[in-house]
């Protein structure tokens, strides 16, 4: 019987929990498929961080983006660097509309609006939208805005 060694690309590892962890558990296939084990226990795989020797480094670091609205349709291009840890980012939006008589912008929630797996996202602002906050997270379990996973916040109007 020979042992097999598997790796795991980047790519295909899956979203992070809530903490920042890898959730991952496995199974042994026999090479005909006529056989499999049982899942094994759940780890728990904390790669956000590691000890350099002198002191822990965090790898869920923020990074440097753009936001492009353009004035002549209603496309938002957002554009940010890449993850050391994630090749999939989950997508917040928050929509605001300027109102000026009270020279103020009305905020709504942060939500979720989409997921890519690669370094830029796109998406049609409403018609009556003046301003535009996105959160870049790094790809999570709950698709919920989570200030742990966030690495990159943007904000832009087009007024």
């Amino acid at each position: 019987m020979t042992v097999k060694k598997v790796t795991i690309e980047k790519k295909d590892f899956p979203p992070l929990s809530p903490d920042g962890e890898y959730l991952l558990r496995y199974r042994i296939i026999s090479e005909d498929k006529n056989r499999t084990s049982h899942w094994s226990p759940i780890y728990k795989l904390d790669l956000t961080s590691f000890w350099d020797g002198e002191e822990f480094v965090n790898l869920i670091t923020p990074v440097f983006g753009d936001l492009q609205i353009s004035n002549v349709d209603r496309a938002i291009n957002t554009f940010w660097e890449a993850s050391a840890i994630a090749s999939s980012y989950d997508v917040f939006v928050s929509f605001g509309i300027y109102n000026v008589g009270t020279s103020a912008i009305t905020w709504g929630s942060y939500a979720y609006h989409g997921s890519s797996n690669s370094t830029s996202y796109s998406f049609l602002r409403p018609e009556a939208v003046t301003d535009i906050r996105v959160k870049i997270q790094l790809s999570g379990i709950e698709k919920e805005e989570n200030p742990t996973l966030t690495i990159c916040t943007l904000e832009k109007s087009r007024r």
